[in-house]
C-alpha cells in the first residue's frame, strides 16, 4: 500500500510539473492578449508584457514596444557603428512632383519645300541613288545634282553643283539631259531637322499637359534612341469618339530614319506645385503604418509615423509626421529598424 501511495504521489508531482512546463510554453500566447503591453521579446514577438523582465521562453531581456499613448521609442547606435553600417541622413525638402502622360503620336512634316535651279542650263548628273518617284534621305550639304551651261547661251560658263539645304527626305523631279531655266523646280524636300508631332491626349489627363511642357519621344524605326522636345500647343478640339484632345509638339532631330506620318511613342512630363517630400529610401513599412527614423542626437534615433502622398522621382510626398528641414535616415534605414527590434530601446 505504501508503495502504491508513493507511486500516486510521484505521478501527481510529475503532472504538476508538466502543467508548469505547459504554462511556461503557453505564456507567450497568454501575454500577447494584452493590447496595452509595452515590452516584447525580440526572438519571440508574439510574447508581450506590460512590465520589463525576461522572456520565459528564451530568457532574453524584453525590449520596449510601440505604445500608442507614448509614441515610438528610440534606439542608440554609436557614431562608429553608424559609419561601419553606412547609415546616413538627408533632410526633408520640397520638390515639384512629376506625373507622366503617355500617349501615341504621329510625325506630321507638313508641305514639302521646293528646291529651284539657281541658273539656267542642262542637268549633267544626279548624285543620289533614286528610288523611282519615292523620296530618299539626304544630309544637309549633301550633293544632289549638277548643271552645265549650254555653250554660247547660258552664263556663267561653269558647272553648278546643287546641295541639300537641310537634312531631309527629297524627291528629285529633274533628269540628266533635261534643259532647265533659272528658277525652275528641281526637287521637293521635307526637312527632318525639327519634327512636328501631333497626339491625342485622353480628356482625363489633358489638365496635366501644358504649353511648354517637356516631352520625350521614341520610335520603333530607330530603337534605343530618345528625342527630347516640347509641347507647342494644346488645341481646343477633341474627338467625342475616343474622348481625347489634340496636342502638338516639336522635337529637334538629327536622324534620317524618321519621316512624315510615322507613328511614335510619347511621354509628356507634368510638374506640379512644390510639395514636402522625403527620400524613398528613408520610408519603411512597419506592418501597419509607414515610418522613418529621425536622429535626436549623434547616437540616438527615434521612429516617426508618417502620412504619405504620391511617389515621384525617388521621393514620397509627406502629408504629416515631418516638417521642412527635418533630418531622416536615408541610407541603411532598414539597419536602424532592425537594431530597434533587437536592442534594448530607450525613451524618446
Amino acid at each position: 500500500m505504501k508503495h502504491a501511495a508513493a507511486l500516486m504521489l510521484a505521478g501527481a508531482v510529475a503532472a504538476l510539473g508538466g502543467y508548469r512546463i505547459y504554462c511556461s510554453v503557453r505564456a507567450p500566447h497568454q501575454g500577447s492578449a494584452s493590447n496595452s503591453a509595452s515590452y516584447r521579446c525580440s526572438m519571440h514577438p508574439n510574447y508581450t508584457s506590460n512590465q520589463p523582465g525576461m522572456c520565459p521562453v528564451c530568457g532574453m531581456r524584453l525590449t520596449r514596444a510601440f505604445d500608442a499613448s507614448r509614441g515610438f521609442i528610440g534606439v542608440q547606435i554609436s557614431p562608429e557603428e553608424q559609419k561601419r553600417s553606412g547609415i546616413e541622413t538627408e533632410h526633408v525638402t520640397r520638390i515639384r512632383p512629376l506625373a507622366d502622360v503617355v500617349a501615341p503620336g504621329e510625325i506630321v512634316l507638313g508641305s514639302p519645300e521646293m528646291l529651284k535651279a539657281p541658273v539656267a542650263g542642262t542637268i549633267e548628273k544626279i548624285f543620289l541613288a533614286l528610288d523611282g518617284p519615292n523620296s530618299v534621305p539626304v544630309q544637309k550639304g549633301q550633293l544632289i545634282l549638277s548643271i552645265l551651261p549650254r555653250p554660247g547661251l547660258d552664263a556663267p560658263a561653269v558647272r553648278t553643283e546643287i546641295s541639300s539645304p537641310a537634312s531631309a527626305w527629297i524627291t528629285v523631279s529633274a533628269h540628266p539631259g533635261t534643259v532647265v531655266p533659272a528658277g525652275s523646280v528641281l526637287a521637293f524636300y521635307s526637312t527632318v531637322e525639327t519634327l512636328p508631332v501631333t497626339a491625342d491626349i485622353p480628356l482625363d489627363s489633358i489638365d496635366l499637359v501644358k504649353k511648354g511642357s517637356s516631352a520625350e519621344m521614341t520610335s520603333d524605326s530607330d530603337p534605343g534612341k530618345t528625342w527630347k522636345g516640347t509641347v507647342t500647343n494644346v488645341l481646343g478640339i477633341y474627338s467625342e469618339q475616343n474622348r481625347a484632345a489634340k496636342v502638338t509638339l516639336v522635337f529637334p532631330n538629327t536622324s534620317l530614319n524618321l519621316r512624315s506620318n510615322m507613328p511614335v511613342h510619347l511621354r509628356i512630363h507634368h510638374s506640379g506645385p512644390p510639395v514636402l517630400a522625403v527620400p524613398e529610401d528613408a520610408v519603411l513599412w512597419s506592418g501597419n503604418r509607414w515610418i522613418c527614423y529621425v536622429p535626436q542626437s549623434d547616437s540616438k534615433f527615434v521612429a516617426r509615423s508618417l502620412q504619405l502622398g504620391a511617389h515621384s522621382d525617388g521621393f514620397y510626398e509627406v502629408h504629416g509626421g515631418l516638417k521642412l528641414g527635418d533630418a531622416v535616415v536615408a541610407k541603411a534605414a532598414f539597419l536602424v529598424d532592425s537594431e530597434s527590434r533587437l536592442r534594448p530601446q530607450i525613451d524618446p
